[in-house]
């Protein structure tokens, strides 16, 4: 059964441990997002969308079964998981029992403090993409992409509200580890150009701190040179690090908060400050066709709020190959598309 069934195991334990009933009574509060309900086998704690509904268990005779029911044009991912959530992970129902645990006093008194704990079910856009798969994103995670020697060419198409506005070519190189700020980081070097109205090459090259074995990449600097069509050096340090995490399940979330302090070392500009919160949801893996080809890919969901300013977008990542091969706006009008590329000398 592996670490998921004990982990489906263990989630049963806990829901059993914390809703035990008594007149003072534990709640547990449901947050119905757009894109669905959620409804209960007996039909008494149905909540509709856009709703916060509240159960109080009151008796150790409580005994329900919660479902996602999806809208139209949505597809029910699983429940979000966290601190004091219910059943997170992928989409089965949730039930919750109480039978059977009177009189235990360590359970009495988390009824006595009136916890509140929460369900909130997550329904992802399916548009026209297809069905979203439940696996985990550790399948779209390629671990040579932070190793030295490795290479890609990628061309992307870019859109302007889905008008093909030109096109994009990326060429990455990884090397070290090197130090970098007294501490050993991986390099990674990309040479880009921008065909059509984009018009600009730059280099942009980028420090990571590597840990595979967490499934995590901590990117903590950055430097730039724009070569036309002017030419322009910046120097990016972020404090504390841009975070990135591919343990995720489906349902699974994680925010990155972090300041980028830029500096011009030609002068061209005063040194300035971004603030950057960034937000990431793993909804799945679907299967997308762009101008390279159809492939399965990891979908997630982001909001980023740069200085105050929040956009909703989502990334799909190939499987096996941590390839971006499509970015969309929130209403999944494409802003970005892999049309050809290689890893490693081999063709996508």
């Amino acid at each position: 059964m592996g670490s998921e069934g004990v982990g489906r195991r263990m989630t049963r334990l806990f829901l059993v441990l914390v809703l035990v009933g008594s007149s003072a009574g534990c709640k547990v509060r449901i947050s119905v997002p757009e894109g669905g309900q959620v409804v209960s086998a007996s039909g008494a704690f149905d909540c509709p969308q856009g709703q916060v509904c509240t159960v109080d268990v009151v008796d150790v005779f409580f005994d329900e079964r919660f479902s996602g029911a999806p809208a139209a044009g949505f597809v029910f991912t699983g429940w979000r998981r966290g601190q004091d959530r219910l059943c997170g992970g992928g989409p089965r129902d949730c039930r919750l029992v109480t039978e059977g645990f009177a009189g235990n006093e360590g359970l009495m008194a988390v009824l006595e403090s009136d916890r509140v704990f929460h369900l909130e079910p997550v329904f992802a856009r399916q548009g026209d993409l297809g069905p979203l798969e439940n696996r985990s994103f550790r399948a779209c995670v390629n671990t040579a992409m932070y190793q030295s020697g490795y290479r890609s060419d990628i061309t992307r198409q870019h859109y302007d509200d889905g008008v093909e506005e030109g096109t994009r070519r990326t060429r990455r190189e990884v090397s070290g580890p090197q130090p970098y700020r007294g501490q050993p980081a991986m390099v990674l070097k990309e040479a880009v150009s921008d065909s059509g109205p984009l018009n600009a090459t730059f280099e942009l090259t980028t420090y990571h701190r590597v840990d595979m074995g967490a499934f995590r990449v901590d990117t903590v600097g950055s430097e730039q040179v724009s070569i036309t069509p002017v030419r322009q050096e910046v120097v990016g340090v972020f404090t504390p690090p841009f975070v990135q995490r591919f343990d995720l399940q489906v349902g699974d979330e994680y925010t990155t908060e972090y300041t980028i302090e830029l500096t011009f070392p030609d002068n061209s500009a005063p040194q300035t400050l971004q603030h950057i919160r960034s937000r990431f949801i793993y909804e799945g893996i679907q299967s997308i066709t762009v101008p390279a080809g159809t492939f399965d890919a990891c979908r997630v969901r982001r909001y980023d709020t740069v200085n105050g300013e929040t956009s909703e977008s989502y990334n799909w990542i190939g499987e096996g190959t941590g390839i971006l091969l499509l970015e969309s706006d929130a209403q999944f009008v494409p802003e970005a598309a892999v049309v050809s590329g290689s890893v490693n000398g081999v063709a996508l």
